[in-house]
């Protein structure tokens, strides 16, 4: 993270959105068992007095959740954002196998990536994504 100089002092100042974006990235990647909040302000470079408070400030607005045993894990909101950001996924990287494939065989292609609960189909070359809500590991598609 960049942070600015002061002019008056000339200490690097961290603004209180970085330090926040910091505990999110902390939180996003924490482990099954969650994160105490000693470890959140480790890990995330920040004391545990500004740990606390931003780790309350994600909790009200869904991105942590604290456990029983009061560690962190992320929360619904942080999932959310995670799997709205996985549609936008390029697909261009699957274009060349789907059209090799498809040059090699002569036979519809299709590649799926789960999101959620639904899987987005890559089909045929020049042919649109296709989003399905159904968490199914086979769709029909007409041909």
């Amino acid at each position: 993270m960049e942070t600015a100089v002061s002019a008056d002092i000339g200490l690097p100042r961290v603004s209180y959105l970085g330090r926040f974006l910091d505990v999110v990235q902390v939180v996003s990647t924490a482990p099954d068992r969650g994160l105490t909040l000693s470890e959140l302000a480790v890990q995330a470079g920040v004391p545990a007095s500004t740990a606390s408070r931003l780790a309350r400030l994600l909790e009200e607005h869904g991105l942590a959740r604290r456990l029983a045993d009061k560690r962190y894990v992320p929360g619904p909101a942080l999932l959310a954002v995670g799997l709205r950001s996985l549609r936008r996924l390029p697909t261009d990287r699957f274009q060349d196998a789907v059209q090799t494939l498809f040059d090699l065989t002569g036979e519809s292609v299709s590649v799926g990536v789960l999101l959620g609960d639904g899987i987005r189909l890559f089909d045929n070359p020049g042919a649109p994504p296709y989003d399905s809500s159904y968490s199914t590991a086979m769709i029909p598609r007409p041909l």
